[in-house]
């Protein structure tokens, strides 16, 4: 036990540290937009085909109210049946306080892309880039998912399903933000890394509580 959570404890930190690295190297190496500006041009070119309704719908699926409380009630109803109770408190908490990335789109204060990647009739929520919101929440709540998913579907194939479905799900939702032209790719990258740092830290808290019945 102590080792799992060593593994855990260790993958936690490491992708605290890889988004930190990430957002100074935004922050402080401005050469980094040339790459940037770079990667958006090409990935748009390639996914020129996508219909723009497709991936606006992709992008703001989870930002749906709608949408939004079914998963959570999904969510916490499969938390319910196996009675993990503290693992209904751990999601509660990680989602409800996933808003903190705004406090750090403010300090990083990076701008969008410029207005000639942006898609027809796309309004971005903020004027700041880094790291990408969608991205970010998305992969918390469809990571969490995946990790209650797997640990309590019944058979491998469901297990994996859902793993699967959840991580297409959430680079797709990064990829519709590129093709929209509403985030560069460091943006997204850093939305799957503090959201990796998040989930894998709500997954040590899990396993630290359960192994201690």
């Amino acid at each position: 036990m102590i080792k799992t959570n060593f593994g855990k404890l260790k993958l936690t930190i490491i992708l605290g540290l890889l988004f930190i690295a990430l957002a100074c190297c935004v922050y402080f190496v401005p050469q980094i937009k040339d790459f940037d500006i770079f990667l958006l041009k090409n990935i748009q070119k390639i996914f020129y085909f996508v219909p723009l309704n497709y991936a606006l719908s992709i992008s703001d699926f989870y930002f749906n109210e709608i949408n939004k409380y079914v998963i959570y009630t999904l969510l916490f109803c499969l938390l319910y049946a196996n009675k993990n109770y503290a693992g209904i408190l751990i999601c509660a908490l990680s989602i409800y306080y996933a808003d903190f990335y705004r406090l750090i789109k403010d300090l990083i204060a990076r701008p969008r892309p410029l207005v000639e990647f942006l898609a027809a009739g796309v309004h971005p929520h903020s004027t700041n880039s880094f790291p990408s919101g969608h991205s970010f929440l998305s992969a918390v709540v469809f990571g969490l998912i995946a990790y209650y998913g797997f640990k309590y579907a019944n058979n491998n194939f469901k297990k994996w399903f859902i793993v699967v479905f959840c991580i297409l799900f959430v680079l797709l939702v990064g990829l519709s933000r590129l093709i929209l032209g509403v985030h560069y790719f460091t943006d997204v990258i850093g939305g799957y890394l503090l959201a990796g740092f998040v989930v894998s830290f709500a997954i040590l808290i899990d396993s630290t509580v359960n192994n201690l019945k």
